[in-house]
C-alpha cells in the first residue's frame, strides 16, 4: 500500500530548490527539459516547446546545468533520461526534470507519452509511454539530492480518454520518495484550463516569472507560484503538489545595496505630540451601502523604514515624504459580495465573477475577489469614487503613526490581529474572512493588512519612489501591472505584513485580491450619504 505525506497540500505551482546544510562544497544543479510538441496522432502541444525554451536560460542563470530535448519518441524518452541525464548525476546533485506534453493515468500510473503515441493502439502501455515513476526511482538509485519532477501533462484530449478506461483524466497521485518534489500542472484527476493550442502554459509563465526575480528565496517562489497560476487561470485550476524535503536554500541572493550618496537632505518625521493624535473617526454610508471613514489631509514619509527594517526593497525606496493635501472618504473594509452584485445589479455589462475553488460558493459577508482592475475601478465609479492611489493607500494604513514596520506595532501583536498564511491570535481562517473581522486601525479600517491584497488605482514601477512627487501622487502614467497592496490570506506574514510591501500585479486579478474605494470630500458625496 502506498504511504502519503500529511505534507501534501494543494499549491498552485510549488518548485523548490533545497540542499543538506553541510561543511562541503554545494551540491551541482542538473536540470533536463523534454518538450514535446508535435504529436503524430494527437493534436499539438505548441507551447510544450515555447516553455522548455522559455525555462532553459533562467535555470542556467540559477546555475543549472541544462539539456533539453524535443519532440521525443519513446526510444529517446528513454536514453535521454536514463542514460545521458543520470550519467552526468553525482550523489548529492539537485535535479529537475520537467516534461511537457501528453501525460495519461492507467491502472493508477502516469504515463509520459512520446510523439508517436497512438491511443487507438491496444498494446501494453509499457511498450508505447514512459513510466513517469521511474524518473524519481532512477534517480533515488543514483544518489541525487532533491529531485524535482515538474509534470506540465494535464492537457485535456478527447483521444486520451478511451485510453485511459476507468483511470479518467489527468494524472494520478505518485509514490513519495525522500528528498522529492512532484508537481503536476493540474490537480490530481484533474485536467489544465487553458487549451491545447495555448502558445505557453500557465504553469511554466508563472514559474518564469519567478524565475527572473532580482532576489530569489522559496518563500518568494512559492507565493510568485500561487499567486501567477491562480491569477492567469482565475482560481479554475490547482496545480498538485506532494512534496517530502528538509532544508531550504536562497536561490539568488540580492544585489548589495547601492554606496550613500553624499550631503542628501533626509526628510525627518516630526516627533509624535503627546495627546490624541488623530480625529475621532467619522463615518458615512455611501450608495454602495458600504461604510466610508473621513481621513483627513496630512504629510507622512511613505517607504520602507530602513533603520528598522532588514526587509526593504529596492521598490520601497527611498523612502520619502508625500504630502495628502486634501482629506477624502475611504471605505472602512473591502468591498463585500453583496455590495459587488448589487453592482452587477445595476450594470447589465459586468457580471458576478465564480467563486473560488476555496470559498465554493459565494457569502454576502466575505469581500469579493476575484475582480479584474477595471471591474473594480467600475464599480468605484458607479460608488461614486474611484480606487485609491497607492500614495493615500499607505498614508490610512500607516494611520498617522511614524515609522512603524508593522500595522499594529510589533510583528507578533501585528500578526495576531490580520488574516495572513497559517493562523495566529484572532486568525482562525485558511482563506477569506468575513469583513470586520480583526481589530480596525486608528483610522477606523478594517483589513488593510491581510485578507485579500487590495487594488489601487496606480500603475506598478519598481523605481517610482525615485521620481514621485511630494504632493498628491498618483504613480506613473503608464505600465502592464496595477499596484496592490496588503497581502491576502495566503500570504508570508513576516514579509507581506509590512506596512511599506507593495506589489505589482496583472489587472486581471485573481482570488487573492479585493478592493475597497476612495470617495472625494465634496459638498454632492457629503450629500448624498445616507
Amino acid at each position: 500500500m502506498r504511504r502519503h505525506c500529511a505534507c501534501r497540500f494543494w499549491l498552485p505551482l510549488l518548485l523548490v530548490f533545497t540542499a543538506p546544510l553541510v561543511a562541503q562544497a554545494a551540491p551541482s544543479r542538473r536540470a533536463l527539459l523534454i518538450g514535446n510538441a508535435n504529436y503524430r496522432s494527437l493534436r499539438p502541444v505548441p507551447a510544450a516547446r515555447n516553455d522548455a525554451a522559455r525555462l532553459a536560460p533562467l535555470l542556467k542563470d540559477l546555475k543549472f546545468e541544462v539539456q533539453t530535448v524535443e519532440d521525443a519518441d519513446l526510444k529517446s524518452l528513454a536514453e535521454v533520461i536514463e542514460e545521458k541525464f543520470l550519467r552526468s548525476v553525482q550523489p548529492g546533485d539537485i535535479c529537475l526534470v520537467y516534461f511537457s506534453g501528453y501525460g495519461i493515468q492507467v491502472g493508477s500510473e502516469n504515463y509520459l507519452l512520446p510523439v508517436e503515441f497512438d491511443p487507438k493502439r491496444s498494446d501494453d502501455i509499457l511498450e508505447s509511454a514512459y513510466l513517469a515513476a521511474r524518473i524519481p526511482q532512477l534517480l533515488d538509485q543514483a544518489k541525487a539530492g532533491l529531485k524535482i519532477l515538474l509534470l506540465d501533462a494535464t492537457r485535456s484530449e478527447p483521444a486520451l480518454s478511451q485510453r485511459a478506461g476507468v483511470s479518467g483524466q489527468g494524472l494520478a497521485m505518485m509514490e513519495e520518495f525522500r528528498e522529492t518534489v512532484l508537481i503536476f500542472s493540474a490537480a490530481a484527476g484533474e485536467v489544465s484550463t487553458e487549451p491545447v493550442e495555448s502558445e505557453s502554459s500557465p504553469l511554466a509563465r508563472a514559474l518564469a516569472d519567478a524565475l527572473k526575480a532580482p532576489s530569489l528565496t522559496l518563500g518568494d517562489l512559492i507565493l510568485q507560484a500561487r499567486r501567477g497560476v491562480d491569477a492567469m487561470t482565475r482560481g479554475t485550476q490547482r496545480p498538485f503538489v506532494s512534496s517530502n524535503y528538509i532544508n531550504e536554500v536562497k536561490f539568488r541572493e540580492p544585489p548589495p545595496p547601492p554606496p550613500p550618496k553624499p550631503a542628501v537632505e533626509i526628510v525627518k518625521e516630526a516627533p509624535k505630540p503627546a495627546g490624541p493624535q488623530m480625529p475621532e473617526p467619522r463615518y458615512r454610508v455611501a450608495k454602495d451601502r458600504e461604510e466610508y471613514a473621513y481621513i483627513p489631509p496630512g504629510a507622512f514619509l511613505m517607504g520602507c523604514v530602513e533603520d528598522k527594517d532588514a526587509q526593504c526593497r529596492p521598490d520601497e525606496k527611498p523612502r520619502h515624504k508625500v504630502i495628502i493635501s486634501k482629506g477624502f472618504w475611504m471605505g472602512r473594509n473591502e468591498v463585500r459580495v453583496r455590495s459587488y452584485e448589487r453592482f452587477t445589479q445595476d450594470n447589465n455589462q459586468f457580471k458576478m465573477p465564480r467563486a473560488p475553488i476555496n470559498v465554493k460558493r459565494w457569502q454576502e459577508s466575505l469581500p469579493i475577489s476575484v475582480v479584474h482592475w477595471e471591474e473594480a475601478a467600475a464599480y468605484c465609479k458607479w460608488a461614486g469614487g474611484r480606487l485609491p492611489a497607492e500614495a493615500e493607500w499607505e498614508y490610512v494604513v500607516r494611520a498617522g503613526i511614524a515609522g512603524q514596520v508593522y500595522p499594529f506595532g510589533d510583528f507578533s501583536e501585528s500578526r495576531d490581529k490580520a488574516n495572513f498564511y497559517g493562523k495566529s491570535g484572532n486568525d482562525k481562517y485558511d482563506s477569506q474572512a468575513p469583513v470586520q473581522s480583526f481589530d480596525p486601525n486608528p483610522f477606523g479600517l478594517f483589513d488593510m493588512s491581510g485578507n485579500l491584497w487590495e487594488w489601487c488605482a496606480d500603475y506598478y514601477s519598481p523605481t517610482y519612489y525615485g521620481e514621485s512627487p511630494a504632493q498628491d501622487p498618483t504613480g506613473p502614467s503608464s505600465g502592464k501591472e496595477r499596484v496592490a497592496r496588503g497581502g491576502s490570506y495566503s500570504s508570508d506574514a513576516r514579509k507581506h505584513l509590512r506596512l511599506s510591501y507593495r506589489e505589482g500585479f496583472e489587472p486581471k486579478g485573481g482570488n487573492l485580491v479585493g478592493f475597497r474605494c476612495v470617495l472625494e470630500d465634496t459638498p454632492a458625496t457629503r450629500a448624498g450619504f445616507r
